[in-house]
């Protein structure tokens, strides 16, 4: 194959092991795509629960906004019910 990828076929797993770039990789002829590595999977998992966390940490900090907000229409409420008493 060009750019030096050696390449096989499993009949019995139907995908082609492709060495590339020093690599052992297995690919898919019916989907035209690699199989993930544990490594990629690893990767991307990693990079999922980073996401997961930064949004966590987003969320607990929009509902203290909130609940600060709230806490000030409560308490500007009141004054002008006080206000309005007078």
């Amino acid at each position: 194959m060009p750019g030096g990828i050696v390449q096989g076929y499993s009949p019995i797993l139907n995908l082609l092991p492709r060495w590339e770039n020093g690599q052992l990789r297995w690919h898919n002829p019916e989907t035209g795509r690699h199989i993930a590595t544990f490594a990629v999977e690893r990767a991307r998992a990693d990079r999922a629960e980073v996401r997961a966390e930064d949004d966590r940490a987003r969320v607990d900090r929009e509902w203290e906004a909130r609940r600060q907000a709230e806490a000030r229409a409560r308490e500007l409420q009141a004054r002008l019910d006080r206000m309005g008493d007078q």
